[in-house]
This record gives C-alpha cells, structure tokens and sequence, in this order.
C-alpha cells in the first residue's frame, strides 16, 4: 500500500477551507495518514507555498513526530516540535495570499524518517528543518489545497434588494418630518381618520387639511388634529409651513 496524506476538511487539491487560512479562524487542518514504511521512527509535516511572490514561503513545521502516529488534529501545536515559519512564528499561520494575485497552491508534505529526532536547534526555520530530514528520509506522502483571495471589489457583486413581502416593508425608511404619508384608499368606517378641507389656521399658511375621528352615528366630523398640507404649502404664495418638496 502507498504511504497517503489527506485531510477530513478538504480534498487533494481542492479550496483549503477559511476556517484553515488567516482570513478566517487561522487554526490547522486535522490531517491523517496511512501505510507510513515499516522502517519508520518518526515524522516531519512542512507546509509551503511555491506560488508566492518572492519564491517558496513557509508556513508550518512540525517534527519529531512520534512513528506511532496517525493523525494530527485540527489546531495541533501544544507539545510537539514546531519550527519558525516564514511569519516569524513557531506554529500554524495559514494562507494568506496577496489580492489578485491568483491561485495559490499550499503543500502539506509529509516525511517518514528512520531516526527518532531531527537534530536541529531550538527556533530552527522551516527550510533547516526541511533539509535536516532529507538525509533520513524514508518515505514521502503529499497532499495540495488551494487558496485565492480575487483583487479589491473583484468579489463584491451588486446587492439587490428583495422585492415585496413583509421584509422589504420593514426595509421601508420612515417619513421625513413634515411630510405625507400616503394612505390606501378605502371607504371610511366608524372610527377611522379622514381629511377634513378646512383653513385650520388662515389662508395659505399650509396648513389647510385637519384630520378628524367621523362618528356616523353623529354624522359629524370632530377635528382632533392637524396635518402638513404638502400640497397647499407648495402653492404659488403659499408661506408659513411646508417647505421643500421630498419625493
């Protein structure tokens, strides 16, 4: 059987998922693997990127993997051996790859090695760990995810907003003060608001609708309230209330 690399939260070169690069929760991926050869006494995990800018860039180590493991969980770091990556960190630091600068490929590489322990310095870089297995070196498995973050506004497509039904009503803005709300049309019954025509305060001031509560069992109008006249503070020579139009 070959010696095989893959991850419960992606695919061999699928999108690694933002939960794993630093736009998101920058913790990383579970990793498992299987039939490492027999001869092997511990692991050394590497993840890089070739695609970067300024050549290969590093993003994890970890070694002196026990030879009975199998797996490394999701957010793996307290007690193991981890190597300063190209951030200057002793630990995971996921994709993070420049704006519009396309698909980057992140290859986890995994190394089976015939000695128990890399003999490297404590705050060993990612690369010296790198060439320090290559002399022990037993056996090899890879897998590849991906990740791309498109240019500036590349991502963002125009919102549109949903049309009728009660959330587009809850959406409506509230009227401006001194305005008119417009009312649906309906034949007035006991209790309800009606405009009443009516001066309320003098010729032209504006101010020349009154609401009132009609009582049909009285069969008269009783003023309550007033209202803005919209329409009449609009009029030629209109002056007092209104104002400018808002439409």
């Amino acid at each position: 059987m070959a010696f095989v690399l893959n991850s419960p939260a992606f695919r061999d070169g699928d999108p690694i998922p933002a939960r794993h690069t630093q736009d998101g929760e920058n913790v990383s991926p579970p990793l498992e693997w299987r039939d490492p050869p027999p001869n092997t006494q511990s692991f050394v995990l590497i993840v890089e990127d070739p695609d970067a800018p300024q050549g290969t860039f590093r993003h994890w180590a970890v070694y002196d993997i026990p030879a009975d493991f199998d797996a490394l969980p999701e957010g793996t770091g307290e007690g193991l051996a981890q190597g300063v990556n190209g951030f200057g960190n002793a630990r995971y630091d996921g994709p993070a790859p420049p704006e519009g600068h396309g698909r980057h490929t992140y290859h986890f590489r995994l190394v089976a090695l015939g000695v128990p322990k890399l003999d490297v310095p404590p705050g060993a870089r990612v690369e010296q760990i790198w060439q320090a297995a290559q002399a022990h070196k037993v056996g090899e498995a890879e897998m590849v995810g991906t990740c791309e973050r498109p240019a500036p506004g590349a991502q963002q497509p125009p919102q549109q907003e949903p049309t009728g039904g009660a959330e587009t009503q809850a959406r409506q803005p509230a009227p401006a003060a001194g305005s008119v709300r417009p009312r649906e049309h309906h034949e007035p019954t006991k209790g309800d608001p009606v405009i009443v025509a009516g001066d309320a305060g003098g010729p032209n001031d504006g101010r020349n609708l009154t609401t009132a509560d009609i009582d049909h069992d009285q069969g008269k109008p009783e003023p309550n309230r007033l209202e803005q006249n919209a329409y009449a503070a609009r009029k030629p020579g209109a002056s007092g209330g209104g104002g400018d139009r808002q439409d």
